[in-house]
């Protein structure tokens, strides 16, 4: 998934030399991390590892127990906006992917990870997903404990974020047609 250049050669022993590394962004496709080394050989026969790592927007998909159910994946059009293709008039419930590392726990925090999302140019009440500290799906539900769907009918779909609470960090959004779809779909896959 990445290049380095020059390739082979003799390093002067005192000398520097300068790397040029490519990422292959069309290999980076399967997963959120990548992490991998290359070696610079010296005269004593031992060598040296250069450490590279990249960080995609990879998100994993979910794993739907129920194959009749329908989840929709958003295509970021937009620094906070995401366009759906939904394939069937339905309840769909909106889940965000993301993260807070100021969370203060694992219950309902309406405050600190309040996100208040536009549906097809209509705001909606102020809604708050339940994050953690670490990347997880969390359901997008108007401040109460219950979670809400929303009527979408077949066709394209657009849904911004118009606010975020500082902290939260959002990479992704999905429908869903089940919440239950959503249960135990928390660290990276």
């Amino acid at each position: 998934w990445f290049d380095v250049e020059p390739k082979e050669g003799v390093i002067e022993s005192g000398r520097r030399i300068e790397f040029t590394v490519t990422f292959k962004s069309a290999a980076l496709n399967a997963r959120r991390h990548y992490a991998a080394a290359f070696l610079v050989r010296t005269d004593d026969g031992f060598s040296r590892p250069v450490t590279l790592h990249a960080e995609t927007d990879f998100v994993a998909p979910f794993k739907v127990e129920n194959p009749r159910d329908i989840v929709v994946y958003g295509q970021k059009t937009g620094e906070r906006t995401w366009t759906f293709e939904v394939p069937e008039k339905h309840t769909y419930y909106v889940f965000l992917r993301g993260s807070n590392p100021k969370t203060s726990g694992n219950f309902f925090q309406p405050a600190e990870n309040k996100v208040v999302p536009v549906i097809d140019g209509v705001k909606r009440a102020a809604a708050c997903p339940q994050l953690k500290a670490w990347p997880t799906w969390a359901p997008v539900n108007p401040e109460t404990y219950n979670i809400t769907g929303f009527e979408f009918d077949a066709g394209t779909h657009e849904i911004e974020l118009a606010e975020v609470a500082e902290g939260v960090s959002v990479e992704g959004l999905a429908l869903a047609h089940e919440p239950s779809d959503m249960e135990g779909q928390s660290r990276e896959e």
